[in-house]
């Protein structure tokens, strides 16, 4: 078992940023826009709270900072269980799988207390199915030891 290369894990997160936002902009821009009452998700998720954030350079770069270290959380736990699974896309599939069970119990649990509306709950636990096993599958290529 080797020690974990964290430059790898840096990078491989930077690369799973980047598939995560494509697949962000598709699902958002392209698929669910035009599905009545779902495009627009983080503008209801606001419209929900009655309140709309400050927008501008800052806020994004909050947000981009917050991907980038989930993602390489992602990256980070793929390398921890690599010496157990092997290396290859069925651990990176294991991982995603763990994380999109954790964020459907998340999201179940804000929609039951009223945190988010249903919508908002189902676009984002799509965007998760599909978003999180590429992201961490691109990530998990970069990742080597």
């Amino acid at each position: 078992m080797g020690k974990i290369n964290y430059g790898r894990v840096f990078s491989g997160g930077l690369l799973a940023l980047l598939v995560l936002i494509a697949t962000e902009l598709i699902m958002e821009r392209l698929i669910l826009a035009n599905i009545s009452g779902v495009g627009g998700a983080k503008e209801r998720f606001f419209e929900a709270f009655q309140k709309l954030p400050e927008s501008g350079p800052v806020s994004d770069i909050i947000i981009l900072v917050g991907g980038y270290i989930t993602c390489c959380l992602f990256i980070w736990i793929y390398a921890a269980i690599r010496p157990r699974f092997g290396p290859g896309p069925k651990t990176a599939l294991i991982v995603s799988a763990a994380l999109v069970i954790y964020w459907a119990l998340v999201l179940v649990w804000f929609t039951t207390v009223g945190v988010f509306p249903l919508k908002i709950s189902v676009v984002s636990f799509i965007d998760t199915l599909i978003g999180t096993p590429l992201a961490v599958l691109a990530g998990a290529w970069a990742y080597r030891e």
